[in-house]
């Protein structure tokens, strides 16, 4: 309650009281009853297991009066089956506490940190706004403002979700990382600029895995004071990301892949269903070395006789790796790598 009158006082818009996630808060270890076993007027029974959260939530409304917003996040589900807080309980017992006590808006999310973290940051194999259902059924049971997450990168699905009444607002967490400037490109009328997330996991900022100037301390790239010509050997994501930001620096580039498509073995990782996020990262690759004028030149390859002839000032060689099969079994009948595997699934 003294946080929250603090940041009013500091003009910050509004406090949410984290009540989701299981084990990583405070307040869902005492609503959930997989983690509360008390036997004192905490414990037992729903109005005991929500009295800690929904006295701060009024404590909280006293120290800042009636019009300042005060948000409530919640794990609609902790995927815990029985055992956990469900959908059932929540709509039955948990919003219309936390209504009751002061809430001004439900922020739902789902998962148990320990035991369902797949829940919470979502993999790249589960569907794009896959939990937006749950918000959805928490707004049947509340008259307040609703806010769905879960896996959105697009705002023409978030839009989505608005027109069909799932929910009233949509947050964006990781895609911002990956793209900061989200909102403004779509408003702008450019959303093929975007880089979206491909829910890689990885611990978003630290650094983002599609966009490293997103890394504490990394300086984004200023034009060069004198432009070069440089030759990128290779159309895999690091060849296309060197030429990016060669060309965007100012430098004329020219890029050239042996194969007929750009991507490498990204791109080809792209072609199992269960990692095609990963094609975000090459179309976004794609759109941008085009706009930025980089010559590409597709099913050809370079040796040091073409080299000389283009007579490029810088030579970037983005060859890639290759997978090794082991001696045991090369040359065996039916013996491919995964990356061959996938392009020829047939």
């Amino acid at each position: 309650a003294d946080t929250t009158a603090i940041l009013k006082e500091a003009g910050v818009d509004c406090v949410e009281l984290h009540c989701a996630h299981g084990g990583a808060t405070l307040y869902c270890s005492f609503i959930s009853p997989y983690y509360n076993r008390r036997e004192d007027q905490y414990g037992g029974s729903w109005e005991n297991r929500l009295r800690f959260p929904t006295d701060t939530l009024r404590r909280m409304r006293e120290a800042v009066g009636a019009d300042y917003p005060l948000l409530v996040r919640i794990s609609a589900d902790e995927l815990r089956g029985e055992k956990g807080l469900t959908i059932d309980d929540t709509t039955r017992y948990v919003v219309p506490a936390l209504e009751e006590a002061g809430a001004d808006c439900i922020d739902v999310s789902q998962g148990s940190i320990t035991h369902a973290p797949e829940g919470i940051e979502i993999p790249l194999y589960y569907p794009r706004g896959c939990f937006i259902h749950l918000a959805e059924a928490v707004k049947k049971a509340t008259r307040l403002p609703v806010i769905g997450v879960g896996r959105i990168v697009e705002l023409e699905m978030a839009e989505d979700f608005l027109q069909q009444g799932k929910a009233d607002l949509i947050y964006l967490g990781r895609q911002l990382t990956a793209d900061p400037d989200t909102p403004n490109k779509y408003l702008e009328g450019r959303p093929e600029d975007v880089r979206k997330c491909v829910a890689c996991v990885e611990g978003c900022g630290t650094p983002c895995s599609i966009n490293y100037e997103m890394t504490p301390g990394v300086t984004p790239p200023t034009p060069a004071e004198t432009p070069r010509r440089v030759l990128v050997i290779g159309g895999g994501v690091a060849g296309m990301e060197a030429a990016r930001v060669a060309a965007q620096r100012g430098h004329r580039v020219s890029l050239i892949e042996k194969r007929s498509e750009l991507g490498g073995m990204v791109g080809a990782l792209a072609l199992e269903p269960l990692t095609a996020e990963f094609a975000n990262l090459v179309e976004y690759l794609r759109v941008q070395i085009e706009k930025l004028g980089v010559e590409v030149r597709l099913s050809a390859e370079v040796g040091p006789a073409e080299v000389d002839e283009l007579d490029p000032d810088v030579v970037v060689v983005a060859t890639g790796s290759s997978m090794i099969i082991p001696e045991v079994a090369r040359g065996r009948p039916g013996v491919i790598d995964h990356i061959e595997a996938l392009r020829n699934r047939e």
